[in-house]
Protein backbone atom coordinates (compact mmCIF):
# COMPACT_ATOMS: atom_id res chain seq x y z
CA UNK A 1 0.00 0.00 0.00
CA UNK A 2 1.87 3.06 -0.99
CA UNK A 3 1.17 7.08 -1.24
CA UNK A 4 4.27 8.85 -2.69
CA UNK A 5 2.25 10.55 -4.73
CA UNK A 6 1.86 13.61 -3.14
CA UNK A 7 5.50 14.11 -3.06
CA UNK A 8 6.43 14.42 -6.67
CA UNK A 9 9.32 16.64 -7.59
CA UNK A 10 8.89 18.25 -3.88
CA UNK A 11 12.04 20.34 -3.30
CA UNK A 12 12.04 21.67 0.43
CA UNK A 13 14.44 19.44 2.66
CA UNK A 14 16.26 20.30 6.02
CA UNK A 15 16.06 18.80 9.40
CA UNK A 16 14.59 20.39 12.71
CA UNK A 17 16.56 20.71 15.86
CA UNK A 18 14.83 19.19 18.94
CA UNK A 19 11.92 20.62 19.99
CA UNK A 20 9.32 19.63 22.78
CA UNK A 21 7.52 16.13 23.39
CA UNK A 22 4.07 15.98 23.11
CA UNK A 23 1.38 14.41 22.06
CA UNK A 24 -1.71 15.97 19.67
CA UNK A 25 -2.50 19.51 19.98
CA UNK A 26 -5.03 21.08 17.23
CA UNK A 27 -3.50 23.62 14.80
CA UNK A 28 -4.05 27.23 16.10
CA UNK A 29 -6.16 29.34 14.23
CA UNK A 30 -8.00 26.47 12.72
CA UNK A 31 -11.23 28.30 13.47
CA UNK A 32 -10.76 31.59 12.50
CA UNK A 33 -10.70 33.41 9.01
CA UNK A 34 -6.29 33.60 9.28
CA UNK A 35 -4.76 36.43 7.21
CA UNK A 36 -4.50 36.56 3.63
CA UNK A 37 -2.20 36.15 0.86
CA UNK A 38 -1.66 37.93 -2.72
CA UNK A 39 0.05 36.94 -6.02
CA UNK A 40 4.18 36.99 -5.40
CA UNK A 41 3.61 37.23 -0.94
CA UNK A 42 5.31 33.51 -1.30
CA UNK A 43 8.72 34.58 -2.74
CA UNK A 44 9.07 36.71 0.32
CA UNK A 45 8.67 34.20 2.74
CA UNK A 46 11.20 33.66 5.48
CA UNK A 47 10.11 29.89 6.12
CA UNK A 48 7.83 26.93 4.22
CA UNK A 49 4.53 27.10 4.26
CA UNK A 50 2.26 24.46 2.86
CA UNK A 51 -1.86 24.86 1.69
CA UNK A 52 -4.34 23.09 2.50
CA UNK A 53 -8.53 23.04 1.40
CA UNK A 54 -10.85 22.79 3.79
CA UNK A 55 -14.06 25.38 3.24
CA UNK A 56 -11.54 27.56 1.69
CA UNK A 57 -7.68 27.39 1.18
CA UNK A 58 -5.52 28.05 4.33
CA UNK A 59 -1.98 27.65 4.22
CA UNK A 60 -0.05 26.27 7.37
CA UNK A 61 3.35 26.92 8.56
CA UNK A 62 5.31 23.62 9.73
CA UNK A 63 4.10 23.50 13.25
CA UNK A 64 0.48 23.65 11.74
CA UNK A 65 0.03 26.89 12.51
CA UNK A 66 -2.63 28.88 10.29
CA UNK A 67 -0.83 32.12 8.86
CA UNK A 68 -3.15 33.22 5.52
CA UNK A 69 -6.38 32.00 4.23
CA UNK A 70 -7.60 32.82 0.31
CA UNK A 71 -11.50 32.62 0.37
CA UNK A 72 -14.41 30.01 1.95
CA UNK A 73 -14.58 27.59 -1.06
CA UNK A 74 -12.73 24.28 -1.85
CA UNK A 75 -12.22 21.32 -0.23
CA UNK A 76 -9.85 20.04 -2.89
CA UNK A 77 -7.89 22.32 -4.58
CA UNK A 78 -5.39 22.20 -7.61
CA UNK A 79 -3.00 25.16 -8.48
CA UNK A 80 -2.34 25.80 -12.55
CA UNK A 81 0.91 26.86 -13.44
CA UNK A 82 -0.36 30.48 -14.47
CA UNK A 83 -1.60 30.86 -10.57
CA UNK A 84 -5.19 30.21 -11.23
CA UNK A 85 -6.55 27.43 -8.17
CA UNK A 86 -9.39 24.39 -9.59
CA UNK A 87 -11.06 23.50 -6.53
CA UNK A 88 -14.21 21.34 -5.51
CA UNK A 89 -16.59 22.24 -2.79
CA UNK A 90 -17.47 18.63 -1.51
CA UNK A 91 -20.91 19.80 -0.19
CA UNK A 92 -22.96 16.57 0.84
CA UNK A 93 -24.38 15.55 -2.02
CA UNK A 94 -23.97 18.47 -3.98
CA UNK A 95 -20.72 18.75 -4.92
CA UNK A 96 -19.36 22.14 -7.21
CA UNK A 97 -16.33 23.07 -8.79
CA UNK A 98 -14.75 26.58 -9.93
CA UNK A 99 -11.97 28.58 -10.68
CA UNK A 100 -10.25 30.93 -8.47
CA UNK A 101 -8.09 33.39 -9.34
CA UNK A 102 -4.50 33.45 -8.54
CA UNK A 103 -5.68 36.13 -5.26
CA UNK A 104 -8.90 34.19 -4.32
CA UNK A 105 -11.83 35.55 -6.69
CA UNK A 106 -14.33 32.68 -7.33
CA UNK A 107 -15.28 32.36 -10.68
CA UNK A 108 -18.92 30.55 -11.24
CA UNK A 109 -19.88 27.45 -9.47
CA UNK A 110 -20.30 24.64 -11.60
CA UNK A 111 -22.21 21.85 -10.33
CA UNK A 112 -21.12 18.34 -10.32
CA UNK A 113 -22.66 15.23 -11.50
CA UNK A 114 -22.24 13.02 -8.75
CA UNK A 115 -25.51 11.22 -9.51
CA UNK A 116 -26.41 8.47 -11.69
CA UNK A 117 -30.11 8.56 -12.70
CA UNK A 118 -30.88 4.77 -13.69
CA UNK A 119 -34.47 5.74 -14.72
CA UNK A 120 -32.58 7.82 -17.46
CA UNK A 121 -29.33 6.04 -17.79
CA UNK A 122 -27.62 9.75 -17.35
CA UNK A 123 -25.10 10.99 -14.36
CA UNK A 124 -26.24 14.35 -12.97
CA UNK A 125 -26.26 17.25 -10.53
CA UNK A 126 -29.09 16.77 -7.80
CA UNK A 127 -31.21 19.71 -7.59
CA UNK A 128 -30.99 21.62 -4.34
CA UNK A 129 -33.97 20.50 -1.98
CA UNK A 130 -34.48 17.39 -4.17
CA UNK A 131 -33.53 14.76 -1.69
CA UNK A 132 -34.76 16.32 1.40
CA UNK A 133 -38.74 16.62 -1.18
CA UNK A 134 -38.04 12.90 -1.51
CA UNK A 135 -37.59 11.92 2.03
CA UNK A 136 -40.88 13.92 2.63
CA UNK A 137 -43.16 12.44 0.21
CA UNK A 138 -41.33 8.69 0.56
CA UNK A 139 -39.87 8.34 -2.38
CA UNK A 140 -36.68 8.18 -1.62
CA UNK A 141 -35.83 5.02 -3.11
CA UNK A 142 -36.47 6.44 -6.49
CA UNK A 143 -33.72 9.07 -6.06
CA UNK A 144 -30.54 8.85 -8.36
CA UNK A 145 -27.77 7.17 -6.84
CA UNK A 146 -25.26 9.15 -5.47
CA UNK A 147 -21.89 9.03 -5.50
CA UNK A 148 -18.61 11.15 -4.10
CA UNK A 149 -14.58 11.54 -4.79
CA UNK A 150 -13.17 8.88 -2.73
CA UNK A 151 -9.40 9.85 -2.96
CA UNK A 152 -7.09 12.45 -4.03
CA UNK A 153 -6.66 10.29 -7.26
CA UNK A 154 -10.27 10.95 -8.25
CA UNK A 155 -9.57 14.58 -9.36
CA UNK A 156 -6.73 15.87 -11.95
CA UNK A 157 -5.64 18.25 -14.26
CA UNK A 158 -5.69 17.20 -18.17
CA UNK A 159 -2.71 17.32 -19.85
CA UNK A 160 -2.06 21.03 -21.11
CA UNK A 161 -4.45 22.58 -18.28
CA UNK A 162 -7.06 23.12 -19.82
CA UNK A 163 -9.44 20.22 -18.60
CA UNK A 164 -10.39 18.77 -15.27
CA UNK A 165 -10.84 15.21 -14.52
CA UNK A 166 -12.86 14.21 -11.78
CA UNK A 167 -14.06 10.51 -10.81
CA UNK A 168 -17.27 9.78 -8.59
CA UNK A 169 -17.61 6.27 -6.70
CA UNK A 170 -19.92 4.99 -4.62
CA UNK A 171 -17.64 3.46 -1.95
CA UNK A 172 -13.98 3.00 -1.67
CA UNK A 173 -11.81 2.37 -5.12
CA UNK A 174 -11.67 -1.74 -4.34
CA UNK A 175 -15.48 -2.28 -3.41
CA UNK A 176 -16.40 0.15 -5.75
CA UNK A 177 -19.99 -0.83 -7.97
CA UNK A 178 -20.85 2.42 -9.32
CA UNK A 179 -18.63 5.16 -11.46
CA UNK A 180 -19.04 8.44 -13.16
CA UNK A 181 -16.40 10.18 -14.64
CA UNK A 182 -16.64 13.85 -15.19
CA UNK A 183 -14.63 17.00 -17.51
CA UNK A 184 -15.17 20.20 -17.44
CA UNK A 185 -13.76 22.97 -19.21
CA UNK A 186 -11.91 25.88 -17.36
CA UNK A 187 -12.35 28.30 -20.32
CA UNK A 188 -15.57 27.12 -21.14
CA UNK A 189 -17.18 25.60 -18.44
CA UNK A 190 -18.22 23.07 -20.75
CA UNK A 191 -19.23 19.92 -18.38
CA UNK A 192 -19.48 15.99 -19.85
CA UNK A 193 -20.29 13.16 -17.83
CA UNK A 194 -19.76 9.70 -18.60
CA UNK A 195 -21.31 6.42 -16.77
CA UNK A 196 -18.05 4.48 -16.45
CA UNK A 197 -19.20 1.71 -13.98
CA UNK A 198 -22.38 0.34 -13.32
CA UNK A 199 -22.27 -3.60 -12.40
CA UNK A 200 -25.96 -3.91 -12.42
CA UNK A 201 -25.44 -3.63 -16.06
CA UNK A 202 -29.02 -1.38 -15.67
CA UNK A 203 -27.14 1.17 -17.78
CA UNK A 204 -24.18 0.78 -20.85
CA UNK A 205 -20.91 1.67 -19.41
CA UNK A 206 -19.01 4.45 -21.82
CA UNK A 207 -15.16 4.26 -21.33
CA UNK A 208 -13.16 6.78 -19.70
CA UNK A 209 -12.62 9.99 -21.25
CA UNK A 210 -9.96 9.83 -23.93
CA UNK A 211 -8.69 13.66 -23.04
CA UNK A 212 -7.88 12.39 -19.49
CA UNK A 213 -5.70 10.01 -20.58
CA UNK A 214 -2.87 11.89 -19.77
CA UNK A 215 -2.69 13.86 -16.65
CA UNK A 216 -0.75 16.72 -15.42
CA UNK A 217 2.01 15.81 -12.72
CA UNK A 218 1.23 17.21 -9.09
CA UNK A 219 3.09 17.62 -5.88
CA UNK A 220 2.39 19.25 -2.44
CA UNK A 221 1.68 22.51 -2.77
CA UNK A 222 4.46 24.37 -0.48
CA UNK A 223 5.76 27.25 -1.27
CA UNK A 224 9.15 29.44 1.08
CA UNK A 225 12.70 29.37 0.20
CA UNK A 226 14.36 26.27 -1.10
CA UNK A 227 16.30 24.26 1.03
CA UNK A 228 19.23 21.49 0.68
CA UNK A 229 18.74 18.00 -0.93
CA UNK A 230 18.47 14.95 1.76
CA UNK A 231 21.55 14.14 2.62
CA UNK A 232 22.77 10.11 2.71
CA UNK A 233 22.26 8.08 5.00
CA UNK A 234 24.04 4.35 5.73
CA UNK A 235 20.39 2.82 6.26
CA UNK A 236 17.57 1.83 4.13
CA UNK A 237 15.33 -0.19 3.16
CA UNK A 238 15.37 -2.77 0.84
CA UNK A 239 11.51 -3.69 -0.42
CA UNK A 240 12.51 -6.18 -2.91
CA UNK A 241 14.06 -8.60 0.21
CA UNK A 242 12.02 -7.21 2.94
CA UNK A 243 15.46 -6.41 4.68
CA UNK A 244 16.89 -3.15 6.37
CA UNK A 245 20.32 -3.07 4.90
CA UNK A 246 23.43 -1.36 5.79
CA UNK A 247 25.71 0.58 3.26
CA UNK A 248 27.22 -2.30 2.47
CA UNK A 249 23.94 -4.14 1.75
CA UNK A 250 24.50 -6.72 4.62
CA UNK A 251 21.29 -7.52 5.93
CA UNK A 252 20.54 -6.20 9.69
CA UNK A 253 16.68 -6.66 10.61
CA UNK A 254 14.11 -8.79 8.94
CA UNK A 255 11.01 -6.82 8.45
CA UNK A 256 8.91 -9.41 7.66
CA UNK A 257 6.16 -10.77 10.00
CA UNK A 258 7.58 -14.17 11.99
CA UNK A 259 7.41 -17.13 9.81
CA UNK A 260 6.42 -15.59 7.02
CA UNK A 261 9.46 -16.22 4.63
CA UNK A 262 9.02 -20.06 5.42
CA UNK A 263 5.55 -20.03 4.15
CA UNK A 264 5.50 -21.90 0.30
CA UNK A 265 5.63 -18.78 -2.66
CA UNK A 266 7.01 -16.14 -0.07
CA UNK A 267 7.21 -12.49 -1.49
CA UNK A 268 8.17 -10.11 -0.09
CA UNK A 269 5.67 -7.79 -1.63
CA UNK A 270 2.61 -9.72 -0.05
CA UNK A 271 3.04 -9.01 3.88
CA UNK A 272 6.55 -7.48 4.74
CA UNK A 273 6.78 -4.08 5.33
CA UNK A 274 6.18 -1.15 3.05
CA UNK A 275 7.89 2.14 1.99
CA UNK A 276 5.09 4.35 2.44
CA UNK A 277 7.17 7.82 2.73
CA UNK A 278 10.38 9.42 3.28
CA UNK A 279 11.11 12.73 5.02
CA UNK A 280 12.31 15.96 3.39
CA UNK A 281 15.93 14.75 4.41
CA UNK A 282 16.02 11.29 3.86
CA UNK A 283 16.41 10.48 8.14
CA UNK A 284 12.69 9.25 8.77
CA UNK A 285 11.29 6.41 7.10
CA UNK A 286 7.49 6.09 6.73
CA UNK A 287 7.04 1.89 7.05
CA UNK A 288 3.56 0.14 6.85
CA UNK A 289 3.57 -2.38 8.98
CA UNK A 290 0.44 -5.06 10.26
CA UNK A 291 -2.49 -5.03 8.25
CA UNK A 292 -5.89 -6.27 8.60
CA UNK A 293 -9.09 -6.74 6.45
CA UNK A 294 -12.67 -5.60 6.57
CA UNK A 295 -14.32 -3.10 4.15
CA UNK A 296 -11.24 -1.18 4.24
CA UNK A 297 -7.62 -2.70 4.06
CA UNK A 298 -5.71 -1.10 7.03
CA UNK A 299 -1.89 -0.72 7.42
CA UNK A 300 -0.66 0.35 10.43
CA UNK A 301 2.32 2.80 10.05
CA UNK A 302 5.75 2.73 11.86
CA UNK A 303 8.48 5.42 11.64
CA UNK A 304 12.48 4.59 11.33
CA UNK A 305 15.07 7.01 12.50
CA UNK A 306 17.79 6.65 10.73
CA UNK A 307 20.11 8.86 12.54
CA UNK A 308 19.43 6.43 15.48
CA UNK A 309 18.07 2.85 14.32
CA UNK A 310 14.87 3.57 16.34
CA UNK A 311 11.53 2.62 15.19
CA UNK A 312 8.44 4.27 16.52
CA UNK A 313 4.91 3.72 16.41
CA UNK A 314 1.98 6.34 16.89
CA UNK A 315 -0.93 5.03 18.96
CA UNK A 316 -3.96 6.66 18.92
CA UNK A 317 -5.38 5.95 22.58
CA UNK A 318 -7.95 8.14 23.92
CA UNK A 319 -9.03 5.54 26.56
CA UNK A 320 -5.86 6.80 29.05
CA UNK A 321 -5.96 10.47 28.17
CA UNK A 322 -4.07 10.64 25.44
CA UNK A 323 -4.95 11.22 21.79
CA UNK A 324 -1.17 10.14 20.38
CA UNK A 325 1.73 8.47 22.30
CA UNK A 326 4.94 7.34 20.86
CA UNK A 327 6.20 4.16 21.52
CA UNK A 328 9.36 2.93 20.40
CA UNK A 329 9.56 -0.58 19.37
CA UNK A 330 11.85 -2.66 18.21
CA UNK A 331 12.21 -4.57 14.29
CA UNK A 332 11.10 -7.38 15.87
CA UNK A 333 7.61 -5.74 17.15
CA UNK A 334 6.77 -4.28 13.67
CA UNK A 335 3.97 -6.47 13.31
CA UNK A 336 3.07 -6.73 17.02
CA UNK A 337 -0.70 -4.56 18.74
CA UNK A 338 0.27 -2.19 20.98
CA UNK A 339 -0.96 -2.89 25.25
CA UNK A 340 -3.61 -0.42 24.48
CA UNK A 341 -5.01 1.65 22.09
CA UNK A 342 -4.98 1.89 17.92
CA UNK A 343 -1.48 2.02 15.84
CA UNK A 344 -2.34 4.82 13.58
CA UNK A 345 -2.79 3.34 10.36
CA UNK A 346 -4.24 4.06 6.98
CA UNK A 347 -6.60 2.84 4.24
CA UNK A 348 -6.13 2.79 0.28
CA UNK A 349 -7.66 5.65 -0.24
CA UNK A 350 -5.38 7.54 2.19
CA UNK A 351 -3.70 10.67 2.11
CA UNK A 352 -0.37 10.65 2.59
CA UNK A 353 2.63 13.02 2.17
CA UNK A 354 6.32 14.22 2.81
CA UNK A 355 6.73 18.28 3.83
CA UNK A 356 9.57 20.40 4.10
CA UNK A 357 11.54 19.92 6.96
CA UNK A 358 10.87 16.17 8.20
CA UNK A 359 7.18 16.27 8.71
CA UNK A 360 4.63 14.38 7.19
CA UNK A 361 1.04 14.55 6.48
CA UNK A 362 -1.66 11.41 7.34
CA UNK A 363 -5.28 12.05 6.52
CA UNK A 364 -5.48 15.84 8.09
CA UNK A 365 -2.83 15.59 10.72
CA UNK A 366 0.69 16.71 10.65
CA UNK A 367 3.33 14.57 12.39
CA UNK A 368 6.25 16.25 13.87
CA UNK A 369 8.57 13.13 14.30
CA UNK A 370 11.99 14.71 15.39
CA UNK A 371 9.18 16.24 18.44
CA UNK A 372 6.69 13.12 18.47
CA UNK A 373 3.76 15.76 18.08
CA UNK A 374 0.46 15.61 16.59
CA UNK A 375 -1.39 18.31 15.03
CA UNK A 376 -4.97 17.64 13.77
CA UNK A 377 -5.65 20.47 10.58
CA UNK A 378 -8.48 18.47 8.97
CA UNK A 379 -8.80 18.82 5.32
CA UNK A 380 -7.15 17.47 2.80
CA UNK A 381 -3.54 18.50 0.64
CA UNK A 382 -3.60 21.64 -1.58
CA UNK A 383 -1.52 20.40 -5.00
CA UNK A 384 0.20 21.92 -7.33
CA UNK A 385 0.58 21.66 -11.28
CA UNK A 386 4.61 19.84 -11.23
CA UNK A 387 6.58 22.53 -13.32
Amino acid sequence: MHHGLLAVALQCFACTKPGPVGGEVEAPGADTGGGTTTTGVADELDAPRFWVARDGLRAYDLDGVQVASLGEFGDRAIRLGDGRIVAIDEQLEHPSLAVLSPDGQRGPSIPLPAAIDHAACTARALAPGELERAEASGNREELPLTLAIQSSRGFAIARGQKLACINFIDRNENMASYEVSATVEFDTGALASFITLDLDERCPEREFPRACEHLEAVEVWVEGPSEPTPGEWTLSYDEDSGWLVGQGGEQLADLCPEGLRDEPGFDPGWGCATLEEVSSSGRWLLLGGSMSEGDYIHQDLVLLDRSSQEFWRVVDDESVGEAYRWERITAAELFDEPSSGYTLSVVGESEVGALPRDRFWIDGRLLIPERQTVVSIGGSLALTVSP
